[in-house]
């Protein structure tokens, strides 16, 4: 987002307040609002956080909502009653939707929430302070999150649980692009700590891979900071033979990363209706060039990711050697196409290919 739209939207937000009290009939005289000044300030610490030291801005806090209910309904949602509640919610709701109707991602947080993202701060302070402790320590807080290594014997005996053995870091890759920015940070100063270790960086990749489809597509919807996220890390096991091999033959990481770049493409394609006579067949999709996707080139992680991989030697040869699945694409969606079809798609989409 810009900052005129980002500033169009603080003032909606703050200039509701004399509309809303209003429909409420509150007794609350003096209403709460804020100087084109004030929001000027604001707007230069959403744009320019220096290395996250802000972390979340709240823009709208339980004084500024009970300002707006008015004393009467503040002191029955203190005491509980139930149709004060509802008041109070709904008017959280409509703050937040304000915001998200100007484009801007909103969350509503509770002080308890709030408190456990401080003592979760803390957690991953303390195993950063212990990953850099020693060796010992370090291969320690790696295995507690997903990287432990298994003798032979329970390898075997593995029933191909791939879920159990990084529940943690499929967990928290899942949250990754919704962290809060000093959260974010420490978690991935810790993740570059822990990768020293090897079965951690397996464990990472496995995982890494297991939620590409679900990251990338929240990140094209507009979800989350490119360089404040879990794609920066992919370079540091994407371009090792050893562990692109790996997640080629046992996760489909060619299949993937294709699939992924389309689905991120197909929400800005735009379907017109063929001009020759009597023709109910499409024309090949086109892009809407104004689509933020096209825009802002959330599209980058799957080409970044998928030109890193294809530097490995053998990937690139692979990828074009796998055989069409056109039979398959007929029946399927783009989930089961093969990487090459889904590449091909993608190409034909962004280049006006012809379908043949």
């Amino acid at each position: 987002h810009d900052r005129q739209v980002v500033s169009s939207a603080l003032k909606d937000l703050f200039n509701s307040f004399a509309s809303s009290a209003a429909s409420y009939n509150t007794l609350f005289s003096s209403p709460f609002s804020i100087s084109l000044d004030s929001i000027t300030k604001i707007i230069p610490l959403l744009f320019h956080q220096k290395d996250g030291a802000i972390g979340d801005i709240i823009v709208w806090g339980t004084f500024e909502l009970m300002e707006e209910l008015g004393p009467v309904l503040s002191q029955c949602w203190n005491d509980g009653d139930a149709l004060a509640c509802s008041r109070f919610g709904a008017l959280m709701l409509d703050k937040a939707r304000i915001l998200r109707e100007r484009g801007l991602v909103v969350s509503i947080k509770t002080r308890l929430e709030l408190c456990r993202e401080v003592r979760a701060l803390a957690v991953l302070e303390f195993l950063k302070i212990l990953s850099d402790s020693c060796d010992p320590l370090c291969n320690l807080v790696s295995a507690a999150l997903g990287g432990k290594q298994e003798d032979e014997a329970k390898r075997r005996n593995k029933n191909n649980d791939s879920g159990a053995e990084s529940r943690h870091l499929v967990s928290m890759l899942n949250s990754d692009l919704k962290l809060p920015r000093m959260i974010a940070r420490e978690w991935h100063d810790l993740l570059l700590k822990l990768l020293a270790v090897p079965d951690f960086k397996a464990a990472l990749s496995n995982a890494y891979v297991d939620t590409y489809s679900k990251i990338t597509g929240e990140y094209a919807r507009g979800i989350g900071i490119l360089d404040k996220s879990s794609f920066t890390l992919s370079v540091q096991f994407l371009n090792r033979v050893t562990y692109v091999q790996d997640l080629v033959k046992k996760r489909d990481l060619l299949g993937t990363l294709t699939r992924s770049l389309l689905e991120a493409m197909e929400v800005a394609k735009l379907n017109a209706s063929s001009d020759l006579a009597g023709s109910r067949r499409l024309i090949n999709s086109r892009l809407d060039i104004t689509h933020p996707i096209i825009i802002h080139r959330r599209y980058m992680p799957c080409i970044s990711d998928l030109k890193c991989i294809l530097n490995v030697p053998g990937i690139a040869r692979l990828f074009s050697s796998i055989p069409n699945s056109m039979k398959m694409n007929i029946l399927s969606s783009s989930k089961l196409r093969h990487c090459l079809d889904a590449w091909i798609e993608a190409l034909a989409t962004a280049q006006k290919m012809d379908s043949q």
